[in-house]
C-alpha cells in the first residue's frame, strides 16, 4: 500500500490498517509527517506484523523514534525496512534492531559491485560515521550484518 506523501495520514489511520488490512505486505509512509511511534506501536501489534508485513517504508517521518524501532521488531517477515532522514532515529536504536536480525535488509536491496554500499545510500540517522568508512565512503556489506 502506497501511502506516501499523504500529509494526512496519522497514528489513526495507522490503527485502522492494523485492524482492517490483514494481508498488508508492504506499506509505504515516507513523507508522511504526522505519524509518531505509536501509529507503529499499533502496526507493528496488528495481524499483517507477525506473518505478513515484508517492507515498510519511513522515509521522512520525522516524528520517529527508536521507539518505533522496538515494535518493529515483533515482525517476523519484515525484510526491508526504509529510514533515509528520520532525525530521531539514532545509532543505538539501529544496533539493537540489528541484533533482533530484523529486518533482513536495510535500506537499498541493490548493492555496488563486491558487496560495497555508499553511505549516501544509508542515510539512517548518523548510522554510519563518516570515521568508521573504508574505501572512498564505502562500507563493505558485511559490516552492517547483511552478509
Amino acid at each position: 500500500m502506497d501511502l506516501e506523501e499523504c500529509v494526512q495520514i496519522t497514528d489513526s489511520t495507522l490503527i485502522q490498517l492494523s485492524i482492517h488490512c490483514p494481508r498488508l505486505q508492504v506499506l509505504s509512509l515516507s513523507h508522511c509527517e504526522l505519524i509518531t511511534d505509536d501509529g507503529i506501536r499499533h502496526l507493528g501489534n496488528g495481524a499483517c506484523a507477525h506473518d505478513r508485513l515484508e517492507v515498510i517504508e519511513l522515509d521522512n517521518c520525522p516524528l520517529i523514534t527508536d521507539a518505533s524501532l522496538e515494535h518493529l521488531k515483533s515482525c517476523h517477515s519484515l525484510e526491508r525496512i526504509e529510514l533515509y532522514d528520520c532525525q530521531q532515529i539514532t545509532r543505538a536504536g539501529i544496533k539493537r534492531l540489528r541484533v533482533s536480525r530484523t529486518p533482513r535488509r536495510w535500506g537499498r536491496e541493490e548493492l555496488g559491485s563486491g558487496g560495497f554500499v555508499h553511505r549516501e545510500e544509508l542515510g539512517w540517522g548518523g548510522f554510519i560515521h563518516r570515521e568508521e568508512l573504508r574505501s572512498g565512503g564505502f562500507v563493505h556489506r558485511e559490516e552492517l550484518g547483511w552478509a
